[in-house]
């Protein structure tokens, strides 16, 4: 369904509108930010979005084959078209983990980049913090 792109091709001209999922890495490292906290909780309790803090666990073509008549769709609608694909249907070659609060979406659509923190209900922009 999805097609995957290594990150340095997210980078050239003719690839123009696509997602990124970002998580935590929990594994190898420990984050200086709190995983799977509300936004406002996670700023009450003194943490912050930090970048370093997330890997990139996927990629994809924003197309009609995710959303027919993509281009007339909102962010909104497209993250919450995500939100339904990685956590109920995920791609064959998904090896991230269902996606939760604090992971972070970025849309790249006509060359504009956006970031977005799953918080607990909806999505909330954070590209000011995250790109």
């Amino acid at each position: 369904m999805e097609t995957i792109f290594k990150e340095e091709e997210l980078q050239k001209d003719e690839i123009v509108d696509y997602y990124q999922i970002w998580q935590m890495e929990l594994v190898t490292k420990k984050p200086k930010g709190m995983p799977f906290l509300g936004y406002g909780l996670m700023l009450k309790s003194g943490y912050d979005i930090y970048p370093d803090d997330y890997e990139l666990v996927y990629s994809g073509n924003i197309s009609n084959q995710l959303m027919p008549e993509i281009e007339n769709r909102t962010d909104a609608q497209i993250l919450d078209r995500l939100f339904y694909i990685f956590n109920l249907e995920h791609p064959v070659n998904y090896r991230g983990r269902s996606m939760s609060v604090s992971d972070i979406v970025v849309l790249n659509r006509k060359g504009i980049k956006k970031a977005y923190y799953v918080d607990n209900i909806g999505f909330r922009d954070v590209t000011n913090k995250f790109l």
